[in-house]
């Protein structure tokens, strides 16, 4: 029962680091394509909706936020440095 544990640990930090890198990935595209769509492709006559662009910003910081809680907990990330100094800093 313990391997089930450390296997299901192990999947979930790369769930945590996929779920960072993705969001990371995807707030930069729509950051770029909405001020290209701004300076491009916006007509005046067209309504755009601030609201729907702030949840939609927002929906994805917060999965970009739960990934990096996820990533704070895994023993072995990639965020997290594995110097001797944080790790005698961590025994003291």
């Amino acid at each position: 029962m313990c391997n089930l544990y450390k296997s299901m640990n192990k999947y979930i930090s790369q769930l945590g680091e996929l779920l960072f890198v993705i969001s990371i990935l995807v707030l930069l595209f729509s950051f770029i394509m909405s001020f290209f769509y701004v300076f491009f492709f916006y007509n005046e006559e067209k309504y755009f909706d601030i609201y729907n662009a702030i949840a939609y910003i927002g929906f994805w910081v917060v999965l970009l936020a739960v990934g990096v809680k996820i990533i704070d907990k895994s023993p072995n990330s990639f965020l997290k440095s594995d110097s001797k100094e944080t790790k005698s800093k961590k025994e003291e």
